[in-house]
């Protein structure tokens, strides 16, 4: 268990260019230290500890937190499951119907952006899936289903 424990809590948890942000930041500050009188091992062990005692507050977990992980305990709990939903795709979409040659004057954000397809293999063919096609071609039993209720509701399975 100790051993565990002291795995987990040395385990590196901040971003390489975190780190090196740091360690850059404390050689800025304390440049004066560097041109000091004192020998280069008394300079190397302040600088040390400064770098040390930086990311350390950087990367500083709650003992809460780590007990949460070394549990398999979720960080947040919440009474709903949300969906991933890519409004630009839709909004896309529905302003390419009113878009023409002569009225296309103004470029939109949404209009730049190519919508995103996710690319399936099934036997040996590659198939495109859009979510906004699966909502625009959806079965006639579903035709009077809102966009809000589908994305909430409805689930895409083989």
């Amino acid at each position: 268990m100790l051993l565990y424990v002291s795995n987990y809590i040395t385990k590196p948890v901040l971003k390489t260019h975190i780190m090196f942000d740091t360690v850059r930041s404390v050689f800025q500050k304390n440049g004066e230290l560097l041109a000091g009188n004192e020998g280069q091992l008394a300079k190397a062990c302040q600088l040390m500890t400064k770098v040390v005692s930086s990311l350390s507050a950087k990367g500083d977990i709650g003992r809460p937190m780590i007990g949460l992980y070394l549990l398999d305990n979720p960080d947040h709990y919440t009474s709903h499951t949300f969906v991933p939903f890519y409004w630009q795709s839709f909004v896309s979409k529905a302003r390419s119907a009113w878009n023409t040659d002569s009225n296309h004057q103004q470029p939109h954000l949404t209009d730049d952006m190519p919508e995103k397809i996710t690319m399936l293999q099934q036997q040996h063919n590659t198939v495109g899936f859009s979510p906004v096609d699966n909502y625009l071609l959806r079965a006639p039993e579903l035709e009077n289903v809102c966009l809000y209720d589908w994305i909430s509701q409805c689930k895409c399975v083989k």
